[in-house]
């Protein structure tokens, strides 16, 4: 009758080890996060508050609706990355008020609010002006080095302990900066190499991106959409012979002008609308690649 459910025991004196607020709920005590534990306590460990500078929660600023300083929210964060694209504003005057919140270069910061995004981690990796909001924390290390703390909690017993400390109910979860400082690290001899690992992935990173912006253009050039500005009028005009009966689709998502346009300006380009024929007739059977009158004979 109780096949496949899990349960551990624990003496009361136990209860409170590494448990702040006295937690009681049994999602606590799961068995994948004691073993987490065990594995770590091989090691020689240290709380992440004696490692670190400063672990706190982000402020509440007041916004701007125009370009500014960005503030950093839930959405920035992603990947073990922090991004700018559609962060909200201050003003530079909001900046220096919240300059306590200014972020630094070798900051870890995650996500504390919210089921479904606790526990996002982003590392940063330049110095741009930014603070990071409410729903933020940040981890800022001191005699450690920053990557290999920030790989740490980017690894599988990182990301599980930080799945133990969250708190609440679905869209009210909750991660505290408490649990944060009494988060176990375990310090081994190749720190300085994890951290010079963790810096090199970003600025191969960049680099790709650099590489991937080039092909992009590139290859709107090449097609005739680098100046290219698709229509943003909601509302497109169909026939059900237009529509259903030639798509099968009835959603107005579909039939968005944009779309329309941009097929047409790709199909324009005459070695565009040949590749895709040639794809096509690959794809059918109806000749090989050596054949392709596009891409030339077998080599």
């Amino acid at each position: 009758m109780l096949e496949g459910l899990e349960i551990t025991v624990k003496e009361f004196k136990e209860i409170g080890f590494d448990n702040p607020t006295l937690r009681l709920d049994s999602e606590f005590f799961k068995k994948e996060y004691l073993e987490v534990y065990k594995t770590l306590y091989r090691k020689t460990c240290q709380k992440l508050e004696i490692l670190t500078k400063w672990i706190t929660q982000g402020p509440n600023p007041i916004f701007l609706e125009d370009e500014g300083i960005p503030c950093l929210t839930g959405r920035n964060i992603s990947n073990g990355r922090v991004t700018y694209e559609n962060a909200d504003n201050l003003s530079e005057d909001e900046y220096i008020n919240w300059r306590r919140f200014q972020i630094k270069y070798g900051d870890t910061l995650i996500t504390l609010k919210g089921k479904g995004s606790i526990g996002k981690i982003g590392y940063v990796t330049d110095g741009r002006k930014a603070i990071f909001s409410r729903n933020i924390g940040i981890i800022r290390p001191k005699n450690i080095n920053t990557g290999y703390v920030n790989a740490f909690i980017l690894s599988k017993f990182g990301t599980k302990i930080i799945a133990r400390g969250e708190t609440g109910g679905t869209g009210q979860s909750t991660l505290t900066t408490a649990y944060l400082k009494i988060i176990d690290v375990p310090r081994i001899r190749i720190e300085k190499e994890i951290g010079s690992i963790i810096e090199l992935s970003e600025e191969v990173f960049l680099e790709s991106q650099k590489v991937y912006k080039a092909a992009e253009t590139l290859l709107l050039e090449t097609i005739g959409l680098k100046d290219f500005e698709p229509s943003i009028d909601g509302v497109n005009v169909k026939s059900y012979k237009e529509s259903f009966i030639k798509s099968g689709r009835l959603d107005s998502e579909f039939y968005q002008k944009k779309y329309e346009q941009t097929e047409l300006e790709i199909k324009r380009n005459s070695k565009i609308a040949l590749l895709c024929d040639t794809l096509l007739r690959i794809e059918t059977g109806e000749y090989s690649l050596k054949y392709s009158p596009l891409l030339g004979q077998k080599s």
